[in-house]
């Protein structure tokens, strides 16, 4: 591959990891994982690579619906999802890892 379009893929891969990226620290968690895979090629990212990168945005169509969502309203109810299929018969814990302000008055 000449230097030109290879230093094009580089750009075009390089902006799509970076969205990737960027989704996967602000709403989309469940992206973390395969963006860091995507991130280890970013200096020499091949079309595969770039196909896998495509893919991710494949998917991020088709499940447009899933994310956090931040609101300024109080709600009682906390709510969360879970993406994979579960065995009825058995229970799944659940835990924070944040424990919050130590400190009342940082409440």
């Amino acid at each position: 591959m000449p230097t030109t379009e290879r230093d094009a893929l580089r750009l075009a891969y390089q902006s799509l990891v970076g969205s990737l990226n960027w989704l996967a620290h602000t709403t989309r968690p469940d992206l973390a994982t395969v963006v860091l895979l995507l991130a280890w090629h970013q200096s020499n990212p091949s079309m595969g690579h770039m196909e896998a990168a495509r893919y991710t945005t494949k998917y991020l169509a088709h499940t447009k619906t899933l994310g956090i969502y931040f609101t300024s309203m109080k709600r009682v109810k906390l709510e969360s999802f879970l993406h994979f299929p579960l065995p009825s018969n058995k229970l799944l814990p659940m835990s924070d890892a944040n424990w919050g302000p130590q400190d009342a008055s940082q409440l």
